[in-house]
């Protein structure tokens, strides 16, 4: 059982995923998008500076697959570390 002090969204409520990427950069001292552009191509992930920008910032409208295997090598996390869940407002 759930305790009492913990919210459950309502199942009628919008939700909506979004990439932590900006987190995830703070939490390894990756200070800048041009920075993290740099260590994904070090990885071997090919993305132009603009759409990596649009990731960041949660207004890309899809992701490669590439790309997530990048983040996770990158930032050394785990799958459910780059993503979380929100409500969205009306």
């Amino acid at each position: 059982m759930k305790p009492q002090s913990e919210k459950i969204p309502s199942p009628v409520a919008e939700r909506g995923i979004v990439l932590r990427v900006r987190v995830c950069m703070a939490e390894r001292g990756i200070r800048s998008v041009a920075a993290l552009h740099r260590l994904l191509i070090e990885a071997g992930v090919d993305i132009s500076h603009p759409q990596l920008i649009r990731v960041v910032d949660n207004r890309a409208q899809h992701l490669n697959v590439a790309l997530l295997n990048g983040f996770l090598k990158v930032f050394g996390c785990r799958v459910e570390d780059l993503f979380a869940e929100e409500v969205l407002a009306h």
